[in-house]
């Protein structure tokens, strides 16, 4: 998207499918996990997270809730 101005790239049609964006970490560290869990929690409740999302326009596999382990 940034790539010389915009330029370098073209977009050829729509998104043809979404799912919900998900954050690996090592299963053993759940101090990380969990921190990010929280993290993340917090961007959606102020708002920057679908900022961020909308920034870089990719809303459509935005996650509703920081679920730990919520797959589909």
């Amino acid at each position: 998207r940034t790539t010389d101005d915009g330029n370098r790239f073209e977009v050829t049609g729509a998104l043809s499918q979404s799912s919900p964006y998900g954050i690996a970490v090592n299963k053993s560290d759940t101090a990380l996990r969990d921190a990010v869990a929280k993290g993340l929690d917090e961007l959606m409740r102020n708002g920057e997270y679908d900022a961020i999302l909308a920034k870089w326009n990719v809303g459509a596999g935005a996650a509703r809730v920081a679920a730990i382990n919520g797959g589909l």
